[in-house]
């Protein structure tokens, strides 16, 4: 019974290498036909996740598949980073050719990306930036008001509805000091815009926006995606 059991082990043991092997091939394998077909500037990072891998690929059915640091051109051309999670990938042929259940992931969208789209839906706009706390930019623009031409700082929220992101201030500076009302207004009209965006791997929907540090990451969702 010991032999038998030492040898069970063992075989388990190679199924085990065996299978990691054939997972790191395809991941490699799928994020090269990835950077390939959707000509992206580097290759992204490929998982996929469930064990055995080799089971699942017999059965045509991967439960999840993360593809992460993905450059996708998106404003002007310019690359933003994506992140997605493909869940229930039922496969067609080999491995990154199939229909996924459902997509979610991220785009994040660097301030510089944004300043450039805002600077075509308002004249003045000089610099997009964080605003100091979690969910608020900054927009630093020249603004012609009742008291002459102001450098002007305003602070607001961003929000996303059917694939156009909306700024709304929420409070306006100049050289620190909040400004006459008819000032605040004139700014805030100039300055609350709405822009298009690009569209998204997958026909994706942007549907939540977060503000950081390092830009502003956008939410994506898809379902019934054909992918290959």
């Amino acid at each position: 019974m010991r032999k038998f059991l030492i040898v069970v082990a063992a075989l388990l043991a190679v199924f085990v290498v065996v299978d990691q092997i054939a997972r790191v091939v395809a991941e490699h394998k799928v994020a090269s036909e990835l950077k390939t077909r959707y000509g992206l500037a580097s290759q992204p990072s490929v998982s996929v996740h469930g064990f055995p891998f080799l089971t699942q690929v017999a059965g045509r059915v991967v439960h999840r598949v993360d593809v992460n640091n993905a450059d996708v051109p998106f404003v002007d051309g310019q690359n933003v980073n994506v992140d997605l999670h493909l869940h229930h990938l039922r496969l067609t042929q080999g491995l990154s050719n199939g229909r996924v259940r459902e997509v979610d992931g991220t785009v994040l969208l660097p301030f510089d990306q944004l300043q450039a789209l805002a600077k075509k839906a308002s004249s003045g706009v000089k610099t997009v930036s964080y605003g100091g706390e979690p969910d608020l930019v900054k927009i630093d623009a020249t603004v012609p008001t009742v008291i002459g031409e102001q450098q002007v700082t305003a602070f607001g929220l961003l929000t996303i509805r059917d694939g156009r992101l909306s700024f709304r201030t929420t409070k306006v500076e100049i050289n620190g000091q909040s400004p006459p009302s008819e000032v605040v207004q004139t700014v805030t009209e100039r300055l609350n815009v709405t822009v298009g965006l690009p569209a998204v791997p997958m026909s994706a929907r942007l549907n939540s926006v977060q503000v950081q540090q390092s830009g502003v990451r956008l939410g994506l969702t898809a379902n019934d995606v054909s992918v290959g």
